[in-house]
Formats: structure tokens, C-alpha cells, sequence
């Protein structure tokens, strides 16, 4: 099985509400959550009107080519019509 860390990020926009925004692959769970505290104290995290936030992290099985590549890089950032082949 092929199988990495995923973290969900939902984006907050002022007037429109949430919607998704997008996932991120890493190798393991210490590698997720160092990612997820970098992500958050890095401005792309966002401003009262606008900001990304992301969720807990999970395991998910993905395709080989994910794989490798989460494997070779630690951090893999997607968008939510990206990735998720098995």
C-alpha cells in the first residue's frame, strides 16, 4: 500500500464563506505537522478578510507516482482535482 500523510485546507473568504482550498502530501505525521506550523506563520495563511486553514491531518492511500514523489520531496502541495489516484 501506498501510503502518505494528507492535510485538507478549506479557505475563508469574507462574503463568500468557505470552500476548499486545495491538499497537501508528506511523508509522515512529524513532517505534516511541521508543515502545517510553517504554513501558519507564513503570510500565505492569510488576513481577517481571507485566510487558508488547514485541518488535521489523515492517512490516505495514493498512486504509486504520488507516492514516490511525497517519498522523494516530503511536501507535496494539490489541488483538490489533482492527486487522489490510486
Amino acid at each position: 500500500m501506498n501510503v502518505v500523510v494528507c492535510v485538507n485546507y478549506t479557505e475563508y473568504e469574507r462574503d463568500w464563506g468557505p470552500r476548499p482550498d486545495g491538499h497537501s502530501f508528506h511523508k509522515d505525521m512529524e513532517t505534516a505537522k511541521a508543515y502545517i506550523k510553517d504554513f501558519i506563520n507564513s503570510p500565505a495563511y492569510g488576513t481577517l478578510e481571507e485566510y487558508t486553514s488547514p485541518g488535521e491531518p489523515f492517512l490516505v492511500e495514493v498512486s504509486k507516482e504520488i507516492y514516490d514523489k511525497v517519498q522523494q520531496e516530503n511536501n507535496v502541495w494539490g489541488h483538490v482535482r489533482q492527486h487522489y489516484g490510486k
